[in-house]
């Protein structure tokens, strides 16, 4: 008989669950605070890398936006701050690159013998963000709102649409510090002073697509989240007794509800096409 292949729907369905295992094992138990040590997050990233997520993105058989937009639901769901937006983008950016430099590093990135931040700079929409200034392969700037840049070893950042520069941040002339946003920590602010840079040309990427695909897995962790909290509702209106019944049939909170759900299910077909589209 001839070997039947599994369907998107059901890689994705094994690699969600497999996930939630883990995640729900390992992370849920520190408990859902506004503050996770970069030890935390290092933890279990590489208990994530184990699992082959830091690969996503580099080759087609590796897995494409699809299942690393899953991979961003789940971290949404558990409230876990791992640097998985930033391990995409890596991927996407420079996997097939010649640069002896870029190999090296997605080599040791897929391995989880470094972890990489990573920043769109001056291409960024929101000009808060920061530049860098790039003089005789020295960077000098300010990045702003760096996701995991207190855990990793190296940043990445877009110069300009034909090229990335590459930083050690545990190298001279690099300070990061904790910035806090929208009530809870895990961004940074990157401080470049003739800090050495390594260029890496991009030229088969458009940064403007790689741009929507990292919002779109933005978009992936914030739906996780999202879901999860109206899980959580759910649960509530069942558990919670008012006149004698469970509020939630009470039609007031079934509105509420329903709309809730609707409007969930919008962004889920929203990044769902956006996946295929890709």
């Amino acid at each position: 008989m001839a070997a039947i292949e599994a369907s998107n729907d059901d890689v994705a369905g094994l690699l969600r669950d497999s996930l939630r295992g883990l995640l729900d094992e390992h992370w849920r138990p520190l408990g859902l605070t506004a503050s996770s040590s970069p030890d935390e997050v290092s933890a279990i990233w590489r208990k994530l890398v184990g699992q082959g997520v830091a690969a996503l993105g580099a080759e087609s058989d590796e897995g494409g936006l699809a299942e690393i937009l899953v991979v961003m639901a789940e971290l949404g769901r558990a409230g876990c701050t791992a640097p998985m937006w930033s391990a995409a983008l890596a991927n996407l950016a420079i996997s097939g690159s010649q640069v002896d430099v870029a190999v090296d590093l997605l080599e040791r990135l897929q391995s989880g013998e470094a972890t990489v931040a990573f920043s769109f700079g001056a291409l960024d929409p929101d000009a808060g963000t920061g530049a860098v200034e790039v003089t005789d392969l020295k960077a000098k700037g300010v990045l702003r709102f760096v996701e995991a840049a207190g855990g990793a070893t190296h940043l990445l950042v877009v110069l300009d649409q034909a090229q990335l520069g590459l930083i050690n941040l545990d190298g001279p002339g690099v300070e990061c510090v904790a910035t806090r946003a929208m009530g809870a920590w895990g961004l940074y602010e990157v401080r470049l002073n003739k800090a050495p840079l390594t260029r890496i040309p991009i030229d088969a990427v458009d940064v403007d697509h790689l741009r929507i695909k990292g919002r779109a897995m933005l978009t992936a962790r914030a739906y996780g989240a999202a879901r999860r909290a109206f899980e959580l509702v759910v649960d509530y209106a069942r558990e919670r007794h008012q006149f004698g019944h469970p509020i939630g049939r009470f039609q007031a909170i079934q509105h509420k509800l329903a709309n809730c759900l609707i409007a969930l299910e919008g962004v889920r077909l929203v990044l769902q096409h956006v996946a295929q589209a890709a």
